[in-house]
């Protein structure tokens, strides 16, 4: 457990890629096919202390047994303790690679790999005027975070993509300008870009400085960024981009 006077400056990079050991001590169905998982330990208390895991949209990378291997997948954290000491991840348990494989059976005092926070997490630049964010599936918990930390008068426009119709959900924020959705399985041009498109087009994003935040597949994600700045929609400086994953690519890490 972490006093709340212990200060200790571990925001390095070295420490942010250390493989660190938890276990598991909470486990917690929050909705039919995602799975709450808690971790706690020593390893877990000292990466509390990295500031970077206080930002919305941090995430870990989670190393699950794979054979005689690991396979590592990147998680959001849903929540954290730093007085209890706990961090948490939800997965989706949809599939049969390792890392859902790990989580069906996963039981409280399993060991399991970390390491982080990973670069990415969302800092409010305090001139933006307005908030863009674009992501699929693997990025909305991500957004939900983000969404959370806002100043509620922030304008904020929305493009989610998602498999099916299903996966469509009103996100909230108390001054949520627009919300777009995109089904992403639709065949030939990536929906998200033709969607994104029709947006510059039509002169739907405001004209002020504004910020944009885009998590989505790794191609999708510079797409979307160049024709942001071709459009002079944003400044260069004024989004970040990242694959969270990539089509074709298992454990793909997008490095900055």
């Amino acid at each position: 457990m972490i006093k709340p006077d212990e200060s200790v400056n571990i925001n390095n990079e070295s420490e942010s890629r250390r493989m660190r050991t938890s276990r598991v001590c909470g486990l917690h169905h929050i909705a039919t096919n995602v799975k709450r998982i808690t971790l706690c330990g020593d390893d877990v208390d000292s990466f509390l202390l990295n500031s970077r895991t206080q930002l919305p949209a941090a995430w870990i990378k989670v190393l699950f047994p794979d054979g005689l291997n690991y396979a590592a997948r990147a998680y959001t954290l849903s929540g954290l303790n730093k007085f209890a000491g706990t961090i948490d991840f939800d997965m989706v348990l949809h599939g049969s690679g390792p890392a859902v494989r790990w989580a069906k059976n996963a039981q409280i005092g399993d060991v399991v790999g970390f390491a982080g926070p990973g670069p990415g997490g969302f800092a409010l630049n305090p001139k933006s005027k307005w908030l863009l964010l674009i992501v699929d599936e693997a990025g909305i918990p991500a957004m939900k975070s983000i969404l959370t930390s806002l100043p509620s008068n922030l304008p904020v426009i929305l493009f989610v993509g998602v498999e099916s119709s299903v996966g469509i959900t009103q996100l909230t924020h108390s001054n949520l300008i627009a919300q777009y959705s995109a089904i992403s399985s639709l065949k030939g041009e990536s929906a998200m870009r033709m969607l994104v498109q029709q947006a510059i087009d039509e002169q739907v994003l405001p004209a002020s400085e504004g910020q944009a935040w885009i998590a989505t597949e790794a191609d999708d994600a510079r797409y979307l960024k160049q024709r942001l700045i071709e459009a002079e929609i944003f400044k260069p400086t004024a989004i970040f981009s990242r694959g969270y994953w990539k089509k074709g690519v298992k454990g793909f890490n997008d490095t900055p």
